[in-house]
């Protein structure tokens, strides 16, 4: 999994350094760690770093984990901490200011709060970009849990709020950008819905009778309160909007296999990135009303996509990792948005 924190650092004589948070998928007795890392980039991506003896990676903290880092979001409100997702149905958060940069050998695994609601594996979690301290979670227990965590003293909290209503295991759970109070949820057996914390209030949205496949991950668009995007395991990518549960806006047709993760850019309000277990990356332009929505292919991994990330400083540079543990970082050109 990987992560671009949203943090300026001290850019160089012909270069930029940026921070990712990124975590370990060692499924066997070895040690799992939550990691923070600093690369070092060329301003332009054709040139190389003039100055050689810079460190072009480097891995700046190294926490220990319970398990397989299934996936790790930092507080948007508040860097340093971050929720992770291990194998045993709890979601750990950790400050990562709190730890050595690097572990004692045999260090504990040390998070400052577990929230232990679910019963089953955490599938999905997400930070409100607003409201300091609130999140949601996803499980395949059947529940969605809107937890706030801030002024917890002790090692543990219970969630403000349980959702109970979808019919199976739900995959993935995304916040509105724009409405604080609003956040999507998406699960098997093509279950969609939206709810608002605030007003108590949710809508299922209309998926199709026959349409069974999960839906492993959602989307709110970064600058359009009214769009979200939904990604499933059929392969199938489809745009809606809100204000019209009745029927998808539209539906995006090109990988093979069961979709991994869908992001919106933070810069474009029309672009979109899907990644595949058909080990691709698709950038698709859904706010084209002529030709072809897509607008690059990346066919860089050999093995299962498990993340992408979109840079949130750089609008053309974005990560993606597979699960062969291999990072890659890369830039479109210009030309491709034109």
């Amino acid at each position: 999994m990987i992560s671009f924190f949203y943090i300026h650092c001290r850019d160089g004589d012909g270069y930029r350094v940026r921070r990712l948070l990124l975590g370990t998928y060692i499924s066997n007795k070895e040690q799992n760690y939550l990691l923070i890392a600093k690369v070092v980039l060329p301003l332009d991506i054709e040139q190389e770093i003039p100055e050689q003896n810079i460190k072009k990676f480097k891995i700046e903290y190294e926490i220990p984990h319970q398990g397989e880092v299934n996936k790790a979001r930092y507080m948007p409100k508040q860097p340093n901490i971050i929720a992770t997702q291990p194998c045993n149905g709890e979601i750990h958060i950790f400050d990562y200011f709190k730890h050595p940069k690097k572990p004692e050998p045999k260090a504990h695994v040390k998070p400052i709060l577990k929230l232990t609601e679910h019963t089953e594996q955490v599938t999905g979690v997400s930070w409100n970009k607003s409201i300091r301290g609130a999140l949601v979670s996803a499980s395949e227990d059947k529940k969605v849990c809107y937890w706030n965590i801030e002024n917890v003293s002790g090692s543990s909290t219970t969630p403000i709020q349980k959702y109970e209503v979808h019919s199976g295991a739900v995959r993935d759970v995304s916040w509105n950008k724009q409405i604080p109070s609003v956040f999507a949820s998406s699960g098997s057996n093509g279950e969609l819905f939206v709810f608002d914390v605030n007003s108590k209030t949710r809508v299922q949205f209309n998926t199709g009778p026959e349409y069974r496949s999960d839906i492993v991950s959602v989307d709110f668009n970064c600058k359009d309160q009214n769009y979200l995007a939904t990604g499933a395991s059929d392969g199938m990518v489809n745009i809606w909007d809100i204000r019209r549960t009745d029927m998808k806006v539209r539906s995006l047709e090109k990988h093979k296999k069961d979709i991994a993760v869908v992001t919106w850019s933070p810069f474009r309000s029309s672009v979109l990135g899907t990644a595949s277990n058909d080990w691709k990356v698709i950038l698709w332009d859904v706010g084209q009303e002529s030709g072809d929505d897509i607008k690059y292919i990346h066919k860089g991994h050999k093995s299962f996509i498990n993340d992408l990330a979109w840079s949130s400083t750089d609008d053309r540079l974005l990560a993606s990792s597979g699960e062969d543990n291999i990072l890659q970082l890369w830039q479109i050109g210009e030309e491709v948005f034109q």
